[in-house]
């Protein structure tokens, strides 16, 4: 009895810990393939030892930043504007901490901490 109880523990166990393993690795081979078939447009800034994606065009003055607000797509969500802006002035969309090609931040992302990034780009 006590055999057939640590078996059927150690199989529940099994099937928590195996899709999490499975999961993980899957997700950190997506990223690297990801990150070598999808370059940034832009460039990448350090901000403290993070990466900062920032794509900046045109010239001129005032310089017009894009911000992607309610998705994940970050500067690809300014795609189709970014360009038509900059041939006005100076037109730069960036990447908010852990969207698209920045790094995340292990902190809280508050409005201060975003506009603290942004500045610091």
């Amino acid at each position: 009895m006590k055999l057939l109880l640590k078996l059927v523990s150690f199989c529940l166990v099994a099937l928590v810990v195996l899709p999490v393993a499975v999961g993980s690795a899957y997700e950190v081979l997506s990223r690297h393939w990801a990150r070598a078939k999808y370059p940034p447009p832009g460039r990448l800034i350090d901000v403290g030892g993070r990466n900062i994606h920032l794509d900046c065009g045109g010239q001129g003055s005032p310089t017009v930043i894009l911000e992607a607000g309610l998705d994940n797509y970050g500067t690809l969500s300014w795609a189709k504007v970014h360009d038509s802006v900059a041939r006005l002035t100076r037109a730069c969309a960036y990447d908010r901490a852990g969207i698209m090609w920045s790094e995340p931040k292990f902190t809280p992302q508050h409005a201060d901490a975003v506009a603290e990034d942004l500045r610091a780009v």
